[in-house]
């Protein structure tokens, strides 16, 4: 077990990307994928931290285990997955999980962006939110759900 994070921005922003990559996972058009790959945001996106990005999306990961399904970050381009794109080591195919965060107010505690998910053979879907910290924890404000085919 990894010791705890000391630093708040990035504890923050863990809980931030786990509540947004849960929200996609949760709105999802592939129902029956029991695989799923995060699409990371860029490093330069991210608040500064006193943490490696490789430890925040180790958390990120850990924050999500209780899912029950296996998540893996993905390794290559951000394009749409194809007819082979299986989660890795594996012939399952694997549905996609993106966040993008557009707008980020009063002092990184109000988020504006938007989830997506795609599935080969499914199609994708995506939702626009708004996360407000309120104590320690994210709440999510989603839009309506978008089909993308």
């Amino acid at each position: 077990m990894r010791p705890p994070v000391a630093d708040p921005v990035a504890n923050r922003e863990i809980a931030l990307h786990a509540a947004l990559y849960r929200a996609a996972w949760e709105s999802n058009v592939g129902h029956g994928t029991k695989h799923f790959l995060l699409e990371p945001i860029a490093a330069r996106e991210l608040p500064a931290m006193n943490i490696t990005v490789r430890e925040f999306r180790l958390r990120v990961l850990a924050a999500l285990a209780d899912l029950g399904v296996s998540i893996a970050w993905t390794t290559g381009s951000n394009g749409r997955p194809e007819a082979n794109d299986f989660f890795p080591g594996t012939n399952h195919p694997a549905t996609r999980l993106q966040i993008t965060i557009a707008e980020r107010r009063e002092g990184g505690r109000v988020i504006r962006g938007e989830t997506e998910d795609w599935t080969v053979g499914a199609g994708s879907s995506r939702r626009g939110f708004t996360a407000t910290l309120e104590g320690g924890d994210w709440t999510l404000a989603r839009d309506r759900v978008r089909i993308v085919r």
